[in-house]
């Protein structure tokens, strides 16, 4: 098949699911041709070349692993990100849009407001359902620590065997066996750890649908009936509205400065894997905090229309 390592490491070859021995065999070859003094394209023992496959097996495909589902999560994130932007803008308006022309009525048994208590209950179920569903794909930053590692090792043995002259003076053959399983070790150890992490997190896919729908509706109906606006409070409500919307746009602001120099920092340090990693859950962080700051200030707007009707 003639794959590349370096190609992919990168994502560049997709690697699949299953890291067998028969693809690992398909990049023993190009393994041959970094290391050509331990691993050389003919005669090599048998017992070497095992070792080798392995070696591939557990670090280079693990790595190859980690940065296809790094993609992958990715996009699953951006498509949750853009369905919560649809429901969070679109249906609060929509239910405000419809509050308005039914202003004239304005009391707890209109049936506008059993509407907009519909409304609200599917938004926030469907975020809670959201949020659950994200937090499990919610894996790339523990991926990228053990694709940062994983690949550490790989350079590790490359910087240290590929020219025997100058770096592994002296060692032969066995001693490059040893430092194989050293770091096949290593890297069972790394995933091991990756692995236990996963499943000591792991929640179910979906919450209790039902019990999300019945509570949630109970707290919109009682929140919605009892601060209709009328002529003594809508003032007092507007400045509150007002104020809130002031300060999350405070908020908004400074992630966006973090947000920012993070940005730059991390393109400063593309050789640095260990650290553009680390950067990288922080960005993420602080685009949750930035989407909840957002999300605080459309409820702000909502209540501010609410307390003008």
């Amino acid at each position: 098949m003639g794959m590349n390592i370096e190609s992919i490491l990168s994502g560049g070859d997709r690697v699949g699911s299953h890291r067998t021995r028969a693809t690992a065999k398909d990049l023993l070859n190009d393994l041959k041709k970094k290391l050509p003094t331990y691993l050389p394209m003919t005669g090599n023992p048998d017992a070497v070349e095992k070792v080798a496959i392995e070696y591939i097996q557990e670090v280079i495909l693990n790595a190859a692993w980690y940065v296809k589902n790094i993609r992958r999560a990715r996009r699953v994130r951006n498509f949750y990100i853009a369905l919560y932007v649809l429901l969070l803008i679109g249906i609060p308006l929509a239910l405000l849009s419809l509050g308005s022309r039914l202003s004239g009525s304005l009391s707890p048994g209109t049936p506008w407001v059993s509407q907009v208590v519909l409304g609200l209950t599917i938004v926030i179920a469907l975020q809670q359902m959201g949020n659950t569903i994200m937090d499990a794909h919610q894996r790339f930053g523990v991926w990228w620590k053990t694709a940062a590692a994983l690949k550490t090792i790989w350079y590790t043995t490359l910087s240290t065997w590929e020219d025997a002259d100058s770096n592994a003076a002296g060692k032969g053959v066995g001693d490059f066996v040893l430092d194989l399983k050293a770091s096949i070790a290593k890297a069972r150890a790394l995933v091991c750890d990756e692995q236990q992490d996963f499943f000591n997190s792991l929640t179910r896919p979906f919450p209790d649908i039902l019990n999300i729908l019945s509570t949630t509706s109970k707290s919109v109906r009682g929140l919605i009936t009892d601060n209709l606006p009328d002529q003594t409070t809508a003032a007092a409500a507007a400045g509150k509205a007002q104020q809130e919307i002031a300060r999350q746009q405070a908020v908004v602001n400074q992630l966006d400065a973090l947000i920012s120099d993070a940005t730059a920092r991390q393109a400063n340090a593309p050789g640095d894997t260990v650290k553009v990693a680390t950067i990288q859950q922080e960005l993420d962080a602080l685009a949750l905090q930035r989407a909840a700051a957002v999300k605080a200030k459309i409820t702000a707007f909502g209540d501010l229309a609410g307390a003008h009707a």
